[in-house]
């Protein structure tokens, strides 16, 4: 038998308004976000007192080799550099710290500027500067994250001061956070090889030496044009925003230009600007700034942007010149990216061949070799890969 209810209630339901949706009947999937590019963050401590002075150098162009052969990995990464640079108590200062940044043309011109001074007593302030280099600094919390730190130097710690941190502490806490601490002992004193080779055992890195007379920097018959090409993709910056901001992005590639011009004799000044160019390459944007890449990515559409905001050189641009100005700035872009990504290649191959000839040899500046094997390791273990 039927219920009673049955057939009001068919009504009842019938009678419901349906509820009006926003929603369309068939909507499509959100596009799936891209993934962020794998990081590497590399920190160098490097010891500027006066016992550097014939050794400085030599680190400066052993640094900024050092970031070059990271940015190689395969996948292509986030690259952010940190310096930390030290003297001792009484000296001009004790750190100065230059936190982590991916901006690593503005990185370069910091490094560039350090000089030897100060010092003179044997030990300098190495434990303040570990810590500085493992406490003060913005490193990713994510373990998945390259985190390396190279201590550079020629002369062992002060233990007698107090408040200081000792390094093995410090040590101790970078291993948990994840950063592995090199040693890079520059000179051949034995106090120094001994608290190195410690530093680098507890914060599971390794230990090298760079011998005492430095060592010269490697020509490449493609260093010159490396050069050349690493000025000319300075000049594709087009910053935008605050008339302060844009001084200040100009000025920063001016610095940076000329930093590598004085980077000494002919050789080592075309050696750094090659691997300055290289690294300019492979970065995202040169800028914070770069109104050329925010544009290129879709994060800034240049019809949206204020007039203010732009460069005095498309102030008086019509909306369709400005747009052909940016796209001329970045089809020259990717052409000078296209050759230097071409040219690095080769340099890269006459780099290796040259370090095995030297190990072969048994020369000291094998050295390039040796650290080169170590970044690959320590990468690999997050999943990067280099050409050989």
């Amino acid at each position: 038998m039927k219920s009673l209810y049955a057939v009001p209630f068919a009504f009842a339901l019938l009678a419901v308004p349906a509820v009006a949706s926003d929603e369309p009947a068939c909507r499509k999937p959100p596009k799936p976000e891209p993934a962020p590019a794998p990081r590497m963050e590399v920190v160098f401590v490097l010891d500027t007192t006066g016992s550097m002075g014939t050794l400085i150098e030599t680190a400066k162009r052993k640094i900024w080799a050092i970031a070059n052969e990271l940015a190689r990995a395969k996948p292509s990464p986030e690259l952010r550099i940190g310096l930390v640079a030290f003297r001792d108590r009484g000296d001009e200062y004790v750190t100065r710290v230059f936190d982590l940044d991916a901006d690593l043309d503005r990185i370069y011109g910091e490094l560039t500027k350090f000089r030897a001074d100060g010092g003179g007593d044997g030990p300098e302030s190495v434990n303040e500067a570990l810590r500085a280099a493992v406490t003060k600094l913005s490193w990713t919390k994510d373990a998945s994250v390259l985190k390396v730190a190279f201590l550079v130097g020629d002369a062992p710690p002060h233990m007698d001061y107090e408040q200081d941190v000792p390094y093995t502490r410090t040590c101790e806490e970078a291993a948990r956070a994840g950063i592995v601490i090199n040693t890079l002992r520059c000179g051949g004193d034995p106090t120094t090889e001994k608290v190195w080779t410690e530093v680098a055992r507890l914060a599971e890195g390794v230990y090298a030496t760079v011998p005492q007379e430095g060592s010269d920097a490697i020509a490449t018959p493609y260093d010159g044009r490396l050069a050349e090409l690493g000025t000319a993709l300075g000049g594709t910056l087009v910053a935008y925003g605050e008339r302060s901001v844009r001084l200040a992005a100009t000025a920063k590639v001016d610095c940076a230009e000329a930093g590598a011009a004085a980077a000494g004799a002919p050789a080592a000044a075309e050696a750094v600007s090659a691997d300055r160019a290289v690294l300019l390459a492979k970065a995202k944007r040169l800028d914070a700034s770069d109104l050329v890449a925010a544009v290129a990515e879709g994060s800034l559409k240049l019809e949206d942007l204020e007039e203010s905001k732009l460069p005095e050189e498309m102030k008086k641009m019509s909306a369709e010149e400005r747009r052909a100005f940016v796209a001329k700035k970045t089809a020259e872009r990717d052409a000078l990216r296209k050759e230097l990504g071409e040219l690095e290649t080769k340099r890269a191959t006459f780099l290796a061949d040259a370090a095995r000839k030297a190990a072969a040899a048994g020369s000291k500046s094998a050295f390039d070799l040796e650290v080169a094997k170590t970044l690959r390791a320590q990468a690999s273990k997050k999943g990067f890969k280099f050409e050989e």
